[in-house]
């Protein structure tokens, strides 16, 4: 549950193919509205990390590269989940970076097998 985590970036590291900086979230719960105030709070945590240029105290290689915070779901997001996501995505991009949701894994846990 390492969304539930405000207080720790999940993992950080570099994309080989575009020098990025990737800071990603481990989200492994359902979609609901708790599920996403906890998101909304963990990513201020992020973008607060960003802003305050503590990224770079803790993650020098970061200094001139384009940051990319991943949002690994182990479920598909539902409509509503889509919409936070949207809206977020507007609200990373005004701190230079940039917000991608992608699966855990090899796909979502709730899709048909």
């Amino acid at each position: 549950m390492a969304v539930a985590d405000s207080t720790t970036i999940d993992a950080i590291g570099l994309c080989k193919d575009t020098g990025s900086v990737i800071l990603t979230i481990l989200d492994a719960l359902p979609w609901d509205q708790a599920h996403l105030k906890l998101l909304e709070e963990k990513l201020n945590a992020y973008l607060g990390f960003i802003e305050s240029g503590e990224i770079y105290s803790v993650y020098p290689g970061a200094k001139g590269r384009r940051i990319r915070i991943s949002l690994m779901s182990r479920f598909r997001p539902n409509t509503d989940a889509e919409s936070f996501i949207a809206h977020a995505r507007a609200v990373v991009e005004t701190y230079g970076a940039e917000l991608v949701q992608i699966s855990s894994g090899a796909g979502y846990a709730d899709d048909a097998a």
